[in-house]
């Protein structure tokens, strides 16, 4: 409901592609501010306060909003339709120059851990891969593209592979049993029918002859 015109909220069959314009409108609202334009504690006072209330201007939020943007998306919110962007291409038109005018790249910013910060198990570095833990809850893996090794545990009779493994047999696919042909088979039913036709025939060859 908090991203619902007026109108729709009124009577639904009168959403247009306007309507459409304030859902946009409501949904960058709550992108850049962070909150719905219009909240309650239920649906109903949603859609109370969408027919009754104005939206708060972006910019009381976002003290350093710019002023067409800000002034873009209460025009997207307009209570009557015909005060809002008629076309989504309007609205991309508008962004178009404010991203022109107040885009610029972001520099990537890099975090590095805090000094309070530890490894979760000791060993660990940033060119030894992590080996896995066997039967443990967090197991890790390998940070390199290769197969993963697994230790032996200790005592156990582990043998290493023969360099030369044996050649696997491959077995011919099984083939299935022949199908023996399907009889055609009369049901009771079928064969009741038929019987009655030939008794029913029977009957007006001799009520003919007689006549």
């Amino acid at each position: 409901p908090s991203y619902m015109p007026p109108e729709q909220v009124r009577n639904a069959k009168d959403a247009t592609r306007v309507s459409d314009i304030y859902g946009l409108g409501a949904t960058l609202y709550a992108t850049i501010t962070g909150h719905r334009p219009f909240d309650g504690k239920t649906s109903y006072e949603v859609m109370a306060n969408v027919l009754t209330k104005e939206a708060i201007p972006p910019s009381v939020t976002i003290t350093d909003l710019p002023p067409a943007l800000n002034e873009l998306l209460l025009s997207c919110l307009a209570k009557d339709p015909a005060k809002r962007p008629q076309s989504a291409i309007a609205v991309a038109t508008i962004l178009e120059k404010l991203l022109n005018q107040y885009g610029r790249a972001e520099p990537i910013k890099t975090t590095t851990p805090s000094a309070a910060w530890k490894r979760p198990d000791a060993g660990l570095s940033e060119t030894t891969p992590p080996t896995i833990q066997q039967g443990g809850t967090d197991r890790l893996r390998r940070a390199t593209t290769g197969p993963e090794t697994v230790s032996p545990a200790p005592g156990s009779a582990w043998k290493r592979p023969s360099a030369n493994p044996a050649p696997v047999q491959t077995l011919p696919p099984p083939t299935a049993p022949p199908t023996p042909p399907a009889t055609a088979t009369i049901s009771p039913l079928m064969l009741g029918i038929l019987l009655t036709m030939g008794a029913l025939i029977v009957i007006l060859l001799i009520i003919l002859i007689l006549k």
